[in-house]
């Protein structure tokens, strides 16, 4: 274990097995310091990073081991200010005389407003670049909601990098969009025109549409045998970002080596680029230039700029006009990575989807959880068709996923009672009269007031009943709630054996 001498830290944070469980393979290197700027962890990875043993770093001053080359370390500068140094590039000379070129994480840890000390996550931009590299060149299968890119260089900070294989992105057609809507379609049936053009593609719409969906497929429909790389913008360094995107030539910065960029791995194949709003201004200029020349010069290349076989897809879920006013989005990318600009519409503009994709994802929930679920009652389809999903599709398929884990393995629909411990239980909630949540076990021992099975809440129906004559639709009128809803309550109720009901 390269731990040693952490039996005695002063910062509370466990004995040296667990910090050697958690830290000493880490991808990054990871140092922390005492109050006095005391190395008392160094893992590694770090000692690898820096060319020493652990045992030579423990117990020494930070600035012994990390000599700082014209200013002080994030380290030091997080345990001064008692607050966080986010992504700081930082070059230093070992204690072996070596310069590092690292970008660094430091949080300081503090005690009722005492300093016990700082843990620092560092970085070797060399190394990072090569798991990116190394990834990217692998084209490795990521999963196709855009989880995480299966490369060593996807520690924390360090944004995402989805990439999915050719084979994978052609495999996805049957992953398209889902929908009944004429606007929504038309705008499918564009984007799969432009599909086999070069020509760079935009899709707007809010979060939680699917652009990313629609991109994947359209991408999956272009024809292009190279992979499809999802590129999400997040907190990595700008200078960082830039060797990663573009490829570095030797002599660029210290340390550096000559590296493709991901848009040279991505030959032949598709990039998107998810939210530009977060593409950093100096990035968004190389990127613009990219896009119209269809060339690459590495960065510190002294030569020409490396030819580009990439269709570039991006995203926005803010409206251009916005993005571009608030100087988030400089026009020059807009008008080259817009050149097909199409907008999805948001789900409460189409609400003949909101049925369609809610069996969708029961279905394919329940058969992912060996279950027999098969859609929704009519209850929770007509909540459904009245709240306004600002979180759209997403918000949609995280509320089937959470009630279908209330579901039991025989029930065929999902009611009510499945979604009163998801972010949707408030939509039945809210109903005038048709919530049905209930409170403690299945067996509804416990049940507020306002349980759809109350005995007052079944006298309710039966005496509206009796008013209409026995007429289920005027009944339903009186209750101001829908003839479905009316016909759910009586099956639910079982009044169809106690009154005789006029349906129509």
């Amino acid at each position: 274990m390269h731990s040693q001498g952490t039996d005695n830290m002063s910062l509370g944070l466990g004995a040296e097995e667990l910090l050697a469980r958690l830290f000493d393979d880490f991808f990054y290197g990871v140092t922390i310091v005492n109050a006095d700027s005391e190395i008392v962890y160094y893992n590694g990875t770090q000692a690898a990073i820096d060319g020493v043993l652990p045992s030579d770093a423990l117990g020494r001053q930070l600035d012994e081991v990390h000599r700082p080359n014209g200013r002080p370390a994030p380290t030091l500068a997080a345990s001064l200010s008692r607050t966080p140094a986010m992504n700081q590039p930082f070059l230093y000379k070992t204690a072996s005389g070596r310069l590092v070129n690292s970008v660094q994480n430091a949080f300081p840890i503090t005690k009722d407003g005492v300093l016990l000390g700082c843990v620092t996550f560092i970085g070797e931009y060399g190394r990072i670049m090569d798991a990116y590299a190394e990834a990217a060149g692998a084209r490795s299968i990521a999963s196709a909601e855009g989880g995480n890119g299966n490369g060593n260089g996807n520690g924390g900070g360090s944004g995402t990098l989805v990439i999915v294989d050719s084979a994978r992105a052609h495999a996805m057609t049957s992953d398209a969009p889902l929908t009944s809507d004429g606007v929504f379609q038309a705008v499918i049936e564009a984007a799969h025109r432009a599909a086999g053009s070069p020509s760079p593609m935009l899709f707007t719409g809010e979060r939680g549409t699917g652009k990313d969906l629609l991109a994947r497929t359209v991408a999956a429909a272009s024809g292009r045998g190279g992979p499809f790389l999802s590129l999400k913008f997040g907190t990595v360094p700008e200078s960082l970002l830039e060797g990663i995107l573009f490829g570095t030539e030797e002599g660029a910065y210290t340390g550096a080596a000559d590296r493709p960029g991901i848009l040279e791995l991505a030959s032949g194949g598709t990039v998107y680029l998810d939210e530009i709003s977060a593409i950093p201004h100096g990035i968004q200029e190389r990127l613009s230039a990219a896009a119209e020349d269809g060339r690459a010069p590495r960065v510190g290349a002294a030569g020409g700029a490396r030819e580009l076989d990439v269709k570039f897809m991006s995203a926005s879920s803010m409206p251009l006009q916005e993005a571009v006013s608030t100087g988030l989005v400089k026009p020059g990318l807009l008008v080259r990575l817009g050149v097909v600009t199409l907008s999805i519409p948001p789900m409460r503009e189409r609400p003949g989807d909101v049925p369609l994709l809610a069996d969708h994802f029961v279905k394919a929930y329940s058969s992912a959880f060996s279950k027999s679920a098969e859609g929704v009652t009519d209850e929770v389809r007509e909540a459904f068709l009245r709240h306004a999903w600002p979180g759209n599709v997403r918000e949609l398929k995280s509320g089937i996923e959470g009630a279908m884990n209330a579901v039991d393995m025989e029930e065929t629909l999902l009611n009510p009672l499945h979604f009163s411990s998801t972010l949707l239980e408030r939509l039945f909630r809210e109903q005038d009269g048709a919530s049905s949540f209930r409170d403690g076990s299945r067996d509804g021992a416990q049940r507020p007031a306002h349980y759809l099975h109350s005995a007052a809440e079944a006298e309710r129906i039966a005496a509206a009943l009796e008013a209409a004559g026995g007429n289920a639709a005027k009944a339903a009128r009186s209750l101001k709630i829908s003839p479905q809803l009316m016909n759910y309550k009586l099956k639910k109720f079982a009044l169809k054996k106690k009154i005789t009901v006029q349906v129509g």
